[in-house]
């Protein structure tokens, strides 16, 4: 070096030499104090965090399908907004900013035009996701406070969708021109009012088409992984969806009703379900005559649950048709499936589709 650098590091150098170190030394200790900040900076990201997280918490949830559905969610709406900044850096700020964002994403939009994940609801669950998230922290001793802590939950506007007998008639006529697995899947929603993962999940082992084992008639039995509760649940096959679930085919390798098997050679249930809807609803807003509004396939639940009404179904028979747990004492001593009865109120369902799909009026 020039001797006016040597000059200028020669204090520095001296200082070094005074603690009783070489200047390799030193060099050698500031390297590994680096490399444990580093270490340190990586082990506080919050994708690290989140996802230690989620295998600590997350994944000892009651229900496989709510173990999924909170594990994506947090890794579509938190990790990958926050990615690898130091948990501790995320502000109230932020957490209101990510709530607003998914808030925005919602509303309606063009048939045709593909719908990200938003609005109240979406909103709601992101942010119960977070809080619940940093209060773990909390708990584990990595952050002093929760920067979600005074983040306020978005009112949620319930969805009052019903389709009227005209839309019934043409995502069923748009369905049954829909090839497998989408088309037949959407016509059996219609049927029985199940939820989308309930049905699209479906293993042939889970159904009895002539009912033979009990001889109570032909039944889908849902097992309680695939629930939004731990109870299990039995869905009553009528006629229609009898013959939908016989014209589809299977194969030996393959134990879910609606694949892609034949495409894939893959064991695994369908899941292109937003490019396969805006297909659908292009067909449906052709039958129509006119671009259909909105609807969701959770729109189909709740139709078939106030048609059931219109049919003077009671009410108890009605929750149990699409899965609504019985609370309090009743929930815990009458264990009664109610299979008949369910039966009994889907055949009434069916035969007013059925009139409603042939004839477009109320029979």
């Amino acid at each position: 070096m020039s001797l006016a650098e040597a000059r200028q590091r020669a204090p520095e150098v001296l200082r070094i030499l005074a603690q009783g170190k070489t200047p390799q030394q030193f060099k050698k200790e500031e390297e590994a104090q680096r490399r444990r900040a580093e270490e340190e900076r990586r082990a506080n990201a919050f994708s690290v965090v989140a996802e230690e997280y989620i295998k600590r918490r997350v994944f000892q949830r009651k229900t496989r399908k709510d173990r999924e559905e909170v594990a994506s969610r947090i890794r579509r709406e938190l990790i990958g907004r926050w990615g690898d900044r130091p948990i501790s850096e995320i502000t109230q700020r932020d957490v209101t900013k990510m709530r607003d964002e998914i808030i925005d994403v919602g509303g309606d939009r063009e048939p045709g035009r593909r719908r990200k994940i938003g609005g109240e609801f979406a909103a709601r669950h992101a942010l119960a996701d977070a809080k619940a998230l940093f209060n773990w922290t909390i708990e584990s001793a990595i952050l002093d406070r929760s920067p979600a802590d005074r983040v306020k939950n978005p009112k949620v506007r319930p969805r009052r969708r019903v389709l009227n007998d005209e839309e019934l008639r043409a995502i069923w006529g748009a369905a049954s021109r829909t090839p497998y697995p989408y088309g037949p899947l959407i016509r059996l929603l219609v049927l029985n009012g199940q939820r989308l993962n309930e049905i699209a999940k479906a293993q042939w082992p889970e159904v009895d088409l002539d009912g033979v084992n009990d001889g109570a008639g032909a039944l889908l039995t849902v097992p309680p992984e695939r629930m939004k509760e731990e109870d299990g649940h039995t869905v009553p096959l009528t006629p229609c969806a009898v013959e939908l679930l016989r014209d589809i085919a299977r194969h030996d390798d393959c134990d879910y009703i609606f694949s892609n098997f034949e495409i894939t050679g893959k064991n695994r249930p369908f899941s292109g379900f937003s490019k396969a809807k805006r297909r659908l609803d292009v067909g449906a807003s052709s039958l129509l005559g006119r671009p259909i509004p909105h609807w969701t396939q959770h729109d189909l639940r709740r139709t078939v649950r106030t048609r059931l009404s219109r049919e003077r179904v009671p009410a108890e028979i009605a929750e149990m048709v699409i899965a609504h747990k019985k609370g309090g004492i009743e929930g815990t001593y009458n264990l009664h499936a109610y299979d008949d009865e369910k039966r009994e109120a889907l055949l009434a369902w069916e035969k007013r589709l059925v009139g409603i799909i042939e004839w477009g009026t109320v029979k």
